[in-house]
């Protein structure tokens, strides 16, 4: 009766942070390049003892035009590197500006990474003669001036990377691998959007709370049913 219990909590548990993943996947359903938290799942590991681990949809989310030029979808299973104060992330989330210093920045104001390092603009003044053009394989021109290349990375497997904050993951090891021309392509005026499906985070939230609500019950039921073995053993 007490493994019972436990089994049931661990249970309740379980369904309690995934409520926690899809409230967080509704929450972000509109932020660009964020991509879908699964639920948590036991896994046994090489050692037979039970491990509870969480992944990520990273499917490709669908582009949505927006005209600026500063905006940038990838097509294809790599990221645009940013340098952030804990080191190197990656992301989809493309919507860029340019900061005071001349740094082509996210929305964090973390710098985006080229090949040559951190993306300065400041020396190129924008206007209607001078416009910002960013080829299909990165490459960054003003006018005729060529300014870097977008540092894409494409991870070895995408299941070893780290959720951050926001849209940004970052590598389990640490190691960084450069994608090559002819595994994405660079849209440049539009933006990917949000992989999570409302309707389907929905469904999904009525039936872990199904799930909750009867662990619940479960964990109530073996209770009363244990107390009641101890007052008889009591008689």
């Amino acid at each position: 009766m007490i493994k019972g219990i436990y089994i049931a909590g661990r249970s309740l548990d379980s369904q309690f942070k995934n409520i926690e993943v899809i409230g967080n996947n509704l929450a972000n359903v509109n932020s660009t390049g964020f991509k879908k938290a699964l639920d948590f799942t036991e896994m046994v590991n090489s050692a037979n003892q039970p491990k509870i681990i969480q992944q990520t949809d990273f499917s490709q989310g669908n582009s949505t035009p927006t005209s600026n030029p500063l905006d940038l979808y990838i097509n294809g299973n790599s990221f645009f590197a940013i340098q952030t104060q804990n080191g190197i992330e990656f992301t989809k989330n493309g919507k860029f500006s340019i900061s005071d210093d001349g740094y082509l920045v996210n929305e964090n104001n973390s710098k985006v990474l080229g090949k040559n390092g951190p993306i300065n603009l400041q020396n190129y003044q924008l206007d209607k003669n001078q416009a910002i053009s960013i080829s299909k394989s990165g490459d960054i021109k003003i006018g005729d001036n060529y300014i870097d290349s977008l540092m894409i990375i494409k991870p070895d497997n995408v299941n070893n990377l780290i959720r951050q904050d926001g849209t940004n993951f970052t590598s389990a090891d640490g190691s960084l691998q450069v994608a090559d021309n002819s595994e994405f392509e660079i849209q440049q005026g539009y933006l990917e959007e949000s992989n999570v499906n409302p309707i389907e985070e929905m469904t999904s939230m009525i039936k872990v709370h199904n799930d909750y609500n009867s662990a619940a019950k479960m964990i109530n039921y073996l209770d009363q049913s244990l107390q009641e073995a101890n007052e008889i053993g009591k008689v």
